[in-house]
């Protein structure tokens, strides 16, 4: 697993939380078979990544993507 610090990013997709806290660790994962987004950068509260909090904005993800592969 590659560590990226990434800063000053929107999460989308949140319906069950209204915000998360700042300054803590959240973990990426790519969703290779996102029917909505094949660029689609999924956003964990767990380094097991189980619990989904939402997703990175498309413009976002396209972004990052190009940095690193993941």
């Amino acid at each position: 697993m590659k560590n990226v610090v990434v800063q000053g990013v929107y999460i989308v997709g949140m319906h069950h939380r209204r915000e998360l806290e700042v300054d803590v660790i959240h973990y990426c994962g790519q969703e290779h078979d996102n029917p909505y987004d094949k660029n689609a950068i999924a956003v964990f509260s767990d380094t097991e990544m189980r619990h989904k909090v939402g997703y990175l904005r498309r413009e976002d993800a396209v972004r990052l993507k190009m940095c690193i592969d993941i």
